[in-house]
């Protein structure tokens, strides 16, 4: 469990007060060859007409989602190479100021099928397939590849 929260105005004209929350809950489950993740998050913004104004946008008052994943490492030996599978849905506009439009786009849920290969223990390559869909059903689908280190 995680809050991060602080002033959301920054000294700005137009903005003189106001603050962020953000709050997180997770939950890991790891064994040696199977992990699970879900997770949840809310987050608030004060003043969120008055940034609309002045930025010229319809700025979000709360946002909210949520994540669950699941991955099985399918050779089991040094070399690992998990699949995965993970559900997202969030929506970044789950509450606006009074007369400001939501954004139907920042409604979203994403189903994601990928593979992580290790060939060391601190480098990973993964490609994955993202189904993104919003509230107007205009996303297009994702393909992606990339590759970290950690150290």
């Amino acid at each position: 469990v995680s809050t991060a929260f602080g002033n959301s105005a920054h000294k700005t004209n137009g903005v003189t007060t106001g603050t962020y929350k953000i709050s997180e809950f997770h939950v890991k489950y790891h064994r040696p060859r199977f992990r699970a993740l879900w997770m949840l998050v809310e987050a608030e913004l004060q003043q969120a007409e008055a940034i609309s104004i002045m930025n010229s946008t319809d700025m979000g008052e709360k946002a909210k989602g949520h994540s669950l994943e699941f991955a099985v490492d399918i050779w089991g030996r040094e070399q690992e190479l998990w699949f995965f599978v993970r559900r997202a849905q969030f929506d970044l506009h789950d509450h606006v100021p009074e007369g400001r439009t939501r954004d139907k786009t920042l409604n979203k849920t994403i189903g994601t099928l990928g593979f992580s290969y290790l060939p060391l223990k601190d480098f990973v390559l993964k490609a994955d397939y993202s189904y993104v869909r919003n509230a107007l059903d205009d996303e297009d689908d994702e393909l992606a590849f990339s590759a970290g280190l950690s150290f």
